[in-house]
């Protein structure tokens, strides 16, 4: 109930500082790390004596300094910490072992003060300094295990959580390995468990975080039964499973570990004040996890005390201003939903007060970015709860501002498999703007810029990190191994066990390469921005499909059935938006049309023709006197032949006179593109691969043949047609492939982007995912040449830079799988993330001899010098009006092409 607007505390993460006596971070009084191995095997004098001994002076200040930080002293502990530091660089060479520990307490007192940015450096020095010297020293790797937890803790605390899994990962399999030899490690595998449930969990890998989480609490109930002093510990783990019992909706789970984790720092609390900003925190879970089972009094109850206990907190310590705006958001939440207990207004101060501290946070680290967005997104139902509705308008924008802006910032360190539920830790709170879009003056605009920059994020991401890719410079050796393993990954006849084994490959590759290239910056795009490239006669008009969303209704009603809405855009600046009903009607007839047109069904094109009139009719006072329409669909309507509109919505009074239809995949494509040139390249043509077990396609041999004159270049075919010839072709001036399609409507192993490609030589029929033995799959090694297969994730790393047009003339290639958010998963989507400025796609199956005869027109006008889009509806007029066959006048030939992106003139010569 309600999950999706708390903030959970974050996870107490315990940190793993080595074996040798150090600090710990969130001043969790007691047992250190020092003390755990203390009642181990005292692996601090296991290993070789230090090259230079430390001073008992230097020792005296090193462990006050210690002692300062465990009684909540932070400042104290900082200012003895740096006499020793001082020390350290005058006396001590690069690679002694005290100068590891010293950076590492450093850079917890540095944290403790709030001051997380100096806390980086001295970590990741400590690491490297660990790192040389367990290359010799196999006793130094409990200490690098647990300098690589800190890292990863690190990076998290500076909303860098992308890097923060890797050191974290290393280090949980550093200790793990130790610990079956030496079991006093298994307390501090436990803490680096804990800092890997929280990695995961913050990275939208839930599953993963709670089985990291659960083995920890194992180890540490073990533990805290036969010594109290491992009960701190083990009420930190349980915090952190009650928090991954509560992702994954599991509610009922959640509650009892989070009780006993509150049950243990209550006790513990009365007699050590230092165990108070735990008590708070678990408190504030607590009163989530009460709240999400339907009992709003002791989730009152506990939330109240968590809001009590920081704020005294805070009176001494400014840091602890993150928990206090925590702990009022959640009490915020909790009160709005006391209606019945007359608590309702109570709840805006609180949020209002929460936000306004994540505000401030936010500007100097992102990693608060996430919080402000679900404080301000919470503010925002409060004012539409009270009418306050242009206010809400705001808020809601800076919820989606700060959301972009960290999912831009993390998103292109992340594997691209690993992308997808970092997003979906956002939930559905970007599409609750859409429901103002008619509500309120200020609505449409906000509408806009959430579609505008919310849409299509991971291609634009994907698009713009292409082109870094494959620029000169140290990172082409990592380019082309990563290259050659998604070759692999997208053979088709792979085995499970290969496949995931090769997935794992792929995504440790990313991970170093996302490293190395230069960081995207950030970037909002404003409706003026695109307006301002549209022209005179132009409009955008961005389809969006999504849920309504009303906070005024109680909870289980706030999501509606979904909606179409359209928003739309002059160059004037002007912005309207028109509803145009529910999705799930509007999806079945589309859906209807498809299924008429490919049964060649006679009323196919009425069909399609009442289609068109149900969603334009409506949009005619907002489109009046435009005449160059920018189409950017969502959901279902990217099956719709935009491009045959003009003929489809023949004679309606709605329609222009010279309507021209260019296809988007946002109105951001009208924008010029950084970074980025025409191709100079050669044209690229293949048609008529060698393959087996498909049906021939001899018009494709005469199909190429004259499209490769047209274009000035030799033909490739047979067995030189192959997925080899694009992946190693430099930026096409234009590609051109006439072969089979194919798409699945199962992905293969859960990627979209295996679901769709291209047949090429050597490609065999029995060999689609899918469709292949499991006798098969053990039998075959991964080690197997290309399958002749160019799936849609092979096609997203072809070097298409500047590539003016990409045509696939074959059948179903715009198909694919729809995302909510994303658009359609398939060809065109990794086409143009390659770089390619136009495709030309099929919605569905084509005649073989009606495509070739199609595209010998079609380059014929291009040659002559009209544009993209010019010269497709000169062709399907011609198809419609006065074919070469009298059959091609169906709709299900000349209206199959779909041209997205660029529609001016190619560049070809004459």
């Amino acid at each position: 109930m309600a999950r999706r607007r708390f903030h959970r505390s974050l996870p107490i993460a315990l940190l793993v500082l080595g074996c040798c006596g150090e600090a710990t971070s969130a001043a969790m009084p007691a047992p250190t790390p020092s003390t755990i191995t203390e009642r181990g095997a005292h692996l601090a004098q296991a290993g070789p004596a230090e090259p230079k001994p430390v001073p008992k002076e230097v020792q005296g200040w090193f462990d006050q300094a210690s002692a300062a930080n465990v009684r909540g002293a932070y400042a104290e502990a900082l200012q003895l910490q740096e006499k020793v530091m001082g020390w350290v660089k005058g006396h001590l060479g690069p690679l002694h072992p005290f100068r590891a520990k010293a950076l590492n307490s450093l850079a917890i007192y540095f944290k403790n003060l709030g001051r997380r940015a100096e806390a980086l450096p001295p970590t990741e020095e400590a690491v490297r300094i660990r790192r040389e010297l367990a290359k010799t020293n196999p006793a130094v790797r409990p200490d690098l295990a647990g300098s690589l937890t800190n890292l990863g803790l690190r990076f998290s605390e500076l909303g860098r959580r992308a890097e923060a899994l890797p050191p974290t990962e290393e280090a949980v399999s550093l200790f793990r390995e130790l610990a079956q030899t030496n079991p006093s490690l298994r307390p501090v595998l436990a803490l680096s468990l804990n800092s890997l449930g929280r990695a995961h969990s913050e990275l939208g890998r839930r599953a993963d975080a709670l089985f990291a989480t659960h083995e920890a609490v194992n180890i540490m109930r073990k533990l805290a039964n036969t010594d109290a002093a491992f009960r701190p510990i083990f009420a930190a783990t349980l915090n952190n499973l009650s928090n991954s019992y509560s992702e994954l909706g599991f509610s009922v789970q959640a509650l009892a570990p989070a009780e006993e984790a509150v049950s243990i720092y209550r006790q513990l609390a009365k007699s050590n004040d230092a165990y108070l900003p735990y008590l708070a925190l678990t408190l504030n879970n607590l009163g989530s996890r009460y709240f999400a089972v339907a009992l709003p009094s002791p989730a009152l109850a506990s939330a109240q005390e968590s809001v009590a206990i920081r704020r005294e907190l805070v009176k001494n310590n400014p840091t602890f201003r993150p928990g206090l705006a925590n702990t009022l958001n959640n009490l915020g939440v909790i009160l709005r939903e006391l209606r019945e207990l007359g608590r309702h207004a109570e709840a805006l101060p609180l949020t209002e007060e929460a936000v306004s501290i994540y505000r401030e946070l936010a500007i100097t680290n992102p990693a608060f970015r996430p919080d402000l967005a679900r404080s301000a997104q919470n503010l925002a139902e409060l004012k539409i709860q009270g009418g306050q509705m242009e206010e809400a308008v705001q808020l809601r924008r800076e919820a989606v501002s700060s959301e972009v802006q960290y999912l831009q910032g993390q998103l292109p360190l992340l594997p691209e498999a690993r992308r997808q539920p970092l997003i979906a830790t956002f939930e559905s709170r970007w599409e609750t703007g859409f429901s103002l879009a008619g509500k309120t003056s200020g609505g449409p605009t906000l509408a806009l810029f959430t579609r505008l920059n919310r849409h299509g994020l991971l291609q634009d991401i994907e698009r713009r990190q292409a082109l870094l890719k494959r620029a000169p410079g140290p990172q082409q050796e990592l380019v082309e191994t990563l290259s050659a393993t998604t070759a692999r990954l997208a053979d088709t006849s792979l085995s499970e066990a290969e496949r995931q084994d090769l997935q794992r490959q792929r995504e440790a590759l990313e991970q170093q390469l996302y490293r190395q290239l230069p960081a995207l910056k950030p970037r909002l795009v404003e409706p003026d921005q695109v307006a301002r490239a549209l022209p005179a006669d132009g409009v955008l008009v961005e389809f969006q499909r999504f849920r309504p969303y009303d906070p005024t209704q109680p909870e289980e009603q706030r999501w509606g059935e979904p909606r179409y809405l359209a928003l739309m855009l002059t160059q004037e600046g002007r912005i309207t938006t028109e509803d145009l009903g529910p999705a799930d009607d509007l999806d079945g007839q589309i859906k209807a049309a498809l299924d008429a047109t490919r049964q060649e069904s006679p009323d196919s094109q009425e069909q399609w023709a009442t289609l068109a009139n149900r969603i334009f009719s409506p949009l005619q006072p907002h489109l009046a006197g435009q005449r160059q329409w920018f189409l950017s669909p969502d959901g279902e309507l990217n099956r719709f032949p935009l491009t045959a509109l003009p003929v489809l919505a023949a004679g309606q009074p709605w329609l222009p006179q010279g309507l021209q239809v260019q296809v988007l995949t946002s109105g951001r494509d009208l924008l010029p593109r950084q970074g980025e040139q025409r191709s100079p390249g050669q044209a690229l043509v293949l048609a008529n691969p060698s393959f087996v077990g498909w049906e021939p396609l001899p018009g494709t041999e005469a199909e190429g043949l004259q499209v490769a004159a047209d274009l000035g270049v030799a033909l490739r075919q047979g067995p030189q047609a192959s997925v080899k010839a694009l992946e190693t072709a430099p930026g096409p001036k234009v590609l051109h492939v006439a072969s089979h399609g194919f798409f699945e409507e199962t992905a293969p192993s859960g990627d979209p982007l295996l679901a769709s490609g291209v047949v090429l030589a050597g490609a065999d029929r029995n060999s689609l995912p899918g469709q292949r033995s499991a006798a098969a799959s053990v039998s075959r090694t991964s080690t197997s040449e290309d399958d002749g297969y160019l799936t849609a994730k092979e096609a997203a790393q072809l070097q298409l830079d500047g590539t003016e047009l990409v045509v696939l003339s074959a059948c179903d290639t715009a198909s694919g799988t729809i995302e909510t958010g994303e658009g359609v998963y398939g060809l065109q989507r990794a086409l143009t993330a390659a770089g390619a400025r136009s495709t030309l796609l099929s919605l569905w199956k084509v005649d073989d001899e009606a495509t070739a005869y199609f595209m010998k027109r079609y380059y014929k006008l291009l040659k002559a010098g009209k544009g993209r889009r010019e010269a497709l509806v000169a062709v399907q007029e011609e198809f419609r009006t006065d074919p070469l066959v009298p059959g091609w006048k169906r709709i299900k030939v000349w209206a199959a092409w779909q041209l997205t992106g660029d529609g001016g003139p190619v560049p070809l010569d004459r």
